[in-house]
């Protein structure tokens, strides 16, 4: 078959078209008045924006996208379960873990004891943890929000974990529609010891309140 110039000029405008159909990333799920789209879609599916994060900057650490627990939001019924690291300046202080979860409904968003230590009990079997400490602490004042601490030790290893962890109503953009989403974020830190969780929860707190700083505006 001949190509006329017509039929090789269409052909070439329809390749352009594509290329920049594929070069798209387009926002999926979107902080509405944030700087950063949480999940984008790309030519290879959907995927973490990992160019802007839509958590603030902190003074002493850097910032970064580590993972997409895809597994976890199957098991949960999640929207997406993101984790990124603030990872301090100063070797002598420990990375801090973010974890930010994304529902419809609290419903798939369990709390934290719950999960290691109450649902356990609840099916006549032993946690495989045991709890260190359990508090509730303001981590806003204006409007108040009130975030938990949860340290526990496994059992099978000696790990200590310390947890602050709270929960957020936000209005996302997702796929160019406005919709509310329930959003768990939780800070973690391994203290290389039992007697370091005093201090890793207060290391934890005032992070907290700079991402409550930085969310606000946005819930608003």
């Amino acid at each position: 078959m001949k190509l006329t110039k017509s039929d090789i000029a269409k052909i070439g405008s329809i390749a352009i078209i594509i290329g920049l159909l594929l070069s798209i990333q387009a926002p999926v799920f979107a902080l509405t008045e944030g700087p950063a789209e949480i999940l984008v879609q790309t030519p290879s599916g959907l995927q973490p924006n990992t160019q802007i994060l839509p958590l603030p900057q902190i003074s002493g650490y850097n910032l970064s996208y580590v993972y997409r627990d895809t597994n976890f939001e199957k098991l949960s019924g999640e929207d997406a379960s993101l984790v990124y690291a603030y990872g301090s300046t100063d070797t002598a202080k420990p990375t801090v873990w973010v974890a930010v979860e994304l529902a419809a409904t609290t419903g798939p968003l369990h709390c934290w004891e719950t999960c290691l230590i109450n649902y356990p009990l609840s099916q006549g079997t032993q946690p495989k943890v045991t709890q260190l400490d359990l508090t509730d602490i303001q981590t806003q004042a204006n409007p108040p929000i009130v975030g938990r601490y949860f340290a526990f030790q496994y059992h099978s290893t000696n790990q200590t974990q310390v947890v602050l962890y709270w929960y957020e109503t936000a209005t996302f953009t997702v796929n160019n529609q406005t919709q509310q989403k329930q959003v768990k974020l939780s800070l973690v830190i391994y203290p290389k010891s039992t007697s370091d969780v005093p201090a890793s929860e207060s290391l934890l707190l005032p992070i907290a309140k700079e991402i409550n700083d930085y969310w606000q505006p946005i819930k608003t």
